[in-house]
C-alpha cells in the first residue's frame, strides 16, 4: 500500500513537545531539516522560547521546573545550561529554573501523549540561537565546581539556576536538595556580571535555510509529480535549497557519550 513513498527520501522533521502539569496543555515546536538540526543549540533554543512564553504570559510565574530524558548531546550540557542562566536573568519575575533528568529507561512522561497531535510547524530558522556562543559570552566554567571537582555531565540529574545566586549554576547527581555542587562565573563581580548577562544579545544559529541533498529533493519532487504530496504544498518543496556536497544522512546530536566529558 505504500508504493513509491516507501522508497523515496523524505524531508526530515523534528518536534520538541512540552506538557504543562499545571494546566494539562501541550506546546509543540516543529521544524524541518532546512530550518535547523537537532543539536544542543536547536533544542536549547526551543527551551528558551518556552521559558520566554511562560514568563511573558504570566508575570506571577517565579519558578519553572522541567523534566526530560538524559540525551547529553541535546539537553544535558553546558550550552542548554547557559540558556537557562540567560533566561533567568532576562526575566525579572523568575527566581529559579530547574531541569531534572529521568533515569535511563524510565523517561515515559505526559509529553509523549501529544507527539501524535502536532498541528502546525514553525518555519523561521532565526528561532534557533547560537548557545555555544552564549556560553562563551557568559564566561562561566561549567566543567569544574568551585571546589575544583570535574562535573560529570553523564551523572547530572538536576540543574538549577536562581536569582538569589545570579553568578552560579548548581548541579546535583540526584534529587537530594542538600547535595548540590556549584559552578561560578570565572571573572568579574556578581553585580557586574549580572548586568552584563542581561545585556548579552543572542546571535542566530543559522543565517539561511539549511540545504538538503540533490537526491532527496529529486525524490520529494517525484512525490509531488505523482500526487502523493498534494498540489497545495508543491511550491514549498520546489523552493527547498540543494547543496551538491550535502550528504544524504540525518544530522546527529552534537556529541556522543564516548567523548562527552572531554568536549562538553
Amino acid at each position: 500500500m505504500v508504493g513509491d513513498l516507501f522508497y523515496k527520501r523524505c524531508l526530515s522533521t523534528y518536534n520538541l513537545s512540552f506538557y504543562s502539569l499545571g494546566d494539562s496543555k501541550g506546546t509543540c515546536y516543529l521544524w524541518d531539516e532546512t530550518n535547523g538540526g537537532r543539536g544542543s543549540s536547536d533544542i536549547g533554543s526551543c527551551i528558551l522560547m518556552h521559558i520566554n512564553s511562560l514568563a511573558e504570559k504570566n508575570s506571577a510565574v517565579e519558578e519553572i521546573t522541567y523534566f526530560s530524558d538524559t540525551c547529553g548531546g541535546q539537553n544535558r550540557n553546558q550550552f542548554v545550561t547557559s540558556a537557562l542562566l540567560y533566561a533567568l536573568n532576562f526575566h525579572p519575575n523568575l527566581k529559579a529554573i530547574n531541569h531534572k533528568f529521568f533515569e535511563r529507561g524510565h523517561s515515559e512522561m505526559e509529553a509523549d501523549s501529544i507527539h501524535s497531535s502536532v498541528e502546525r510547524a514553525k518555519k523561521v530558522q532565526r528561532d534557533f540561537y547560537d548557545l555555544k556562543g552564549l556560553k562563551t559570552d557568559l564566561n562561566i566554567n561549567l566543567k569544574k565546581t568551585v571546589s575544583g571537582e570535574t562535573i560529570n555531565w553523564l551523572k547530572v540529574k538536576w540543574i538549577r539556576v536562581t536569582k538569589e545566586n545570579p553568578g552560579s549554576v548548581f548541579f546535583n547527581n540526584g534529587f537530594d536538595p542538600e547535595n548540590f555542587m556549584e559552578a561560578k562565573f570565572q571573572t568579574s563581580s556578581l553585580r557586574g556580571r549580572k548586568k552584563k548577562t542581561g545585556n548579552i544579545k543572542l546571535s542566530p544559529l543559522y543565517e539561511s535555510k539549511l540545504q538538503i541533498s540533490a537526491a532527496k529533493k529529486a525524490d520529494l519532487l517525484s512525490l509531488c509529480k505523482s500526487g502523493v504530496i498534494p498540489t497545495t504544498y508543491h511550491s514549498y518543496y520546489e523552493s527547498l535549497p540543494v547543496g551538491k556536497l550535502v550528504k544524504d544522512t540525518l544530522p546527529e546530536p552534537d556529541i556522543t557519550e564516548k567523548d562527552f566529558n572531554d568536549n562538553i
